[in-house]
């Protein structure tokens, strides 16, 4: 846990400094990943939410050029879905994960949200 505090303040830190939007991504993704890990997922939340503005822009990835950013928003609202069930947010969660798989059906996160999505449609709180 003492691990957890210092990556959060490490990467809180870098915030501040004007980043090339894939660093922005990656520090609000493992921001939003870290506060999920230490049950304060509505912040987490904020962090993955962060990442979904940056929908409709081109990211570098520096072993890959330039790569539509599919990957960071799938990973985003996966992760706001896992916080969202954590938190009771069931309805949530359903929307997060039906967006996953009709907006990005081609993506890592789309058959593992689909199930989840039906699993809590099926299964109501």
């Amino acid at each position: 846990q003492h691990e957890v505090a210092k990556a959060m303040e490490v990467y809180e830190a870098a915030l501040h400094e004007k980043r090339h939007p894939f660093y922005q991504a990656l520090i609000h993704y493992n921001l939003g990943y870290l506060y999920e890990l230490s049950d304060q997922c509505e912040k987490g939340i904020e962090h993955f939410l962060k990442i979904t503005s940056f929908n409709k822009r081109r990211i570098v990835f520096w072993t890959f050029g330039y790569r539509p950013n599919a990957f960071w928003i799938t990973s985003a609202y996966f992760g706001m879905g896992r916080c969202y069930e954590k938190v009771g947010r069931w309805e949530d969660a359903k929307q997060v994960y039906l967006r996953i798989s009709d907006e990005f059906p081609n993506s890592a996160f789309s058959d593992q949200a689909e199930s989840l999505r039906m699993l809590l449609a099926s299964n109501p709180k």
